[in-house]
């Protein structure tokens, strides 16, 4: 397998349908921390069985049976099961596109600050039993695939967001998402242009002619949204894309780092080391332990 086909089974994962906007993945947690990520779509994860946590940058939750973890597609997580009870969860990863294209207040519960919000729906509450059944309902109509079946899918994913709202309706934050939500969504087409296009050289005035702005309000868009820049995101994908060939491929580490978009192994291993705190050599080794 080359290295293009190696990029583009990583990224095969994470591709909603078109007709109905949501793929739906059948997911066990590892038993040993996931690598830690973030994807291109919206997230909901629904656990069936088993106990597990969702590990977040500034939190962690604990997941059972009937509890929901809802992500956004900027934000930074990773997932583990316990030790002897393999989580087993249904993974709905959601195109973005198809909730604005519909009615962009349903985004909201997807625009928040990931310092304060609580990501996890537990099981006991009556939205995560009137979510679950919809996306048990939803599964269902994608696996029999019958006539019309992905339309239904797609009505029903409106249903899981109008509840998610009201859910979250009682969060003081609410309002103030209404305000950032044209903000966030103007920044998707310049999220979509670094993920597909990382491993070019690539500069903020390349993602400000993306979003038909300055360089100037480039940057504080950036900053506005993901609380980060857009070198520090541009290095985050990259590492993340460098970090999941280490692990799944033996590609040898010259090849990783150019097609990841670094231009020296200088700068590889001292932008590597800064974020994961041990080295590409040390990063393979731990990860083939783990999954011998």
């Amino acid at each position: 397998m080359g290295l293009l086909d190696i990029s583009k089974s990583v990224k095969l994962m994470f591709n909603p349908d078109k007709v109905a906007g949501v793929q739906i993945i059948e997911w066990t947690l590892d038993r040993v921390q996931q690598q830690i990520h973030w994807h291109p779509t919206l997230e909901l994860c629904l656990c069936l069985s088993g106990h597990g946590r969702f590990t977040f940058t500034e939190k962690q939750y604990e997941l059972g049976p009937g509890d929901i973890i809802l992500v956004n597609n900027t934000e930074r997580h990773t997932s583990q099961s316990n030790p002897g009870d393999d989580c087993v969860c249904l993974v709905f990863c959601i195109n973005m596109r198809t909730i604005h294209d519909y009615d962009r207040d349903l985004l909201l519960p997807f625009i928040y600050d990931p310092k304060t919000f609580n990501h996890l729906i537990p099981a006991e509450s009556a939205t995560a039993q009137k979510v679950g059944r919809l996306l048990l309902e939803m599964n269902l109509e994608m696996s029999e695939g019958q006539s019309a079946s992905r339309k239904i899918v797609k009505s029903i994913l409106f249903q899981v967001c109008a509840l998610l709202v009201r859910y979250y309706k009682s969060d003081e934050m609410i309002k103030s998402r209404k305000q950032i939500t044209w903000k966030f969504i103007m920044l998707q087409p310049a999220l979509l242009y670094i993920q597909t296009n990382y491993q070019e050289p690539l500069c903020l005035a390349d993602i400000a002619g993306i979003l038909s702005l300055s360089p100037s309000r480039s940057r504080h868009l950036f900053q506005e949204v993901l609380g980060e820049g857009f070198k520090s995101y541009l290095l985050q994908v990259r590492i993340q894309q460098a970090k999941q060939l280490l692990a799944q491929t033996d590609t040898p580490i010259t090849d990783i780092y150019l097609s990841c978009g670094f231009q020296s192994s200088t700068s590889f291993y001292r932008e590597f080391k800064k974020i994961t705190t041990i080295t590409p050599h040390e990063f393979r080794k731990q990860a083939s332990e783990i999954h011998e």
